[in-house]
């Protein structure tokens, strides 16, 4: 738990520096991970699913090497999974979800 805040702290700080148009327009997308084959292999399949999904979307990779449980993927604030490599189409489904509750 004390990791998942610090990463927290490392969004809050990121979201400070963004346009408050951008904020609102765009999907957030975070991966937190140590920067290991699992990581990287999430971060492609969220990016594939976003253009699959025809979403705008903010990308941020934090890499935090005391996480215990990577990759954790959070989309919105919301977290979507740790400790798993979601595939591509589980992730266009949540994204697809996520836009249709913006609406």
């Amino acid at each position: 738990m004390v990791y998942f805040c610090r990463a927290l702290i490392y969004f809050e700080q990121a979201d400070r520096a963004q346009n408050k148009y951008n904020e609102i327009a765009m999907i957030k997308i975070r991966i937190i991970g140590c920067g290991c084959d699992s990581c990287e292999r999430l971060e492609r399949n969220v990016k594939s699913a976003a253009e699959r999904a025809k979403v705008e979307y903010e990308f941020l990779k934090v890499c935090d090497y005391e996480t215990k449980m990577t990759p954790i993927l959070i989309i919105d604030e919301n977290l979507i999974s740790s400790g798993k490599v979601l595939s591509v189409n589980e992730i266009e489904e949540k994204l697809e979800a996520l836009s249709w509750q913006r609406k």
